[in-house]
């Protein structure tokens, strides 16, 4: 066996010395915040109790925002694994309650009004604002979509994280990371 000379010997301890650095700096770092999809209010919505997510309209949902709403509901649809999204008469079975408000105090407004038990969510209301000034029509659609998204759990963002993202935008879609946690809720209800 031929030994080592010392000119090879830093080679064979850098690997070796940034190995135990890298250990030692994993030991330290705090552990990255857990994504908190379904634990309700105030960032996020309670989970679907199921992956059917039939709705309806109250009185004075009526014209462009209920067009809004509709295609949000088929996007919901089409981009996730619930399925069900048909417009229903307003009943106990009925899961998302659209409403229409004439109002300054926000945008849109999720609120679970049933819950099944856990963090489990039956029926909520997603009230959408009519006021043009609070809600011009081009952020409509990102608010309906936002306000849809929290009746499946998913929470606010601050970044751009699609229509989740908090504050004015004209996003229309859902971050593929949203749609995973859509799509595991759908599987782990079925």
């Amino acid at each position: 066996m031929t030994p080592i000379s010392t000119s090879e010997t830093p080679k064979l301890r850098r690997p070796l010395v940034i190995a135990c650095l890298l250990t030692v700096l994993m030991a330290f770092t705090p552990p990255a915040s857990a994504d908190p999809f379904g634990v309700g209010p105030t960032d996020a919505g309670w989970l679907a109790d199921n992956h059917d997510h039939d709705y309806c309209w109250s009185n004075g949902f009526t014209g462009s925002i209920r067009t809004s709403a509709s295609n949000a509901m088929e996007y919901l649809e089409s981009s996730t694994d619930f399925d069900g999204g048909s417009l229903e008469s307003c009943s106990s079975g009925t899961d998302i309650y659209f409403e229409r408000y004439n109002t300054t105090d926000y945008r849109g407004q999720y609120e679970c009004f049933d819950r099944g038990g856990g963090n489990r969510c039956d029926r909520a209301y997603v009230r959408i604002s009519s006021n043009r000034s609070t809600l011009p029509t081009d952020q409509r659609r990102k608010t309906i979509c936002h306000e849809i998204g929290h009746t499946t759990g998913a929470t606010h963002h601050d970044v751009d994280w699609g229509c989740m993202v908090s504050g004015s935008s004209t996003a229309e879609t859902y971050v593929a990371h949203t749609r995973d946690h859509m799509d595991e809720l759908s599987v782990s209800n079925s």
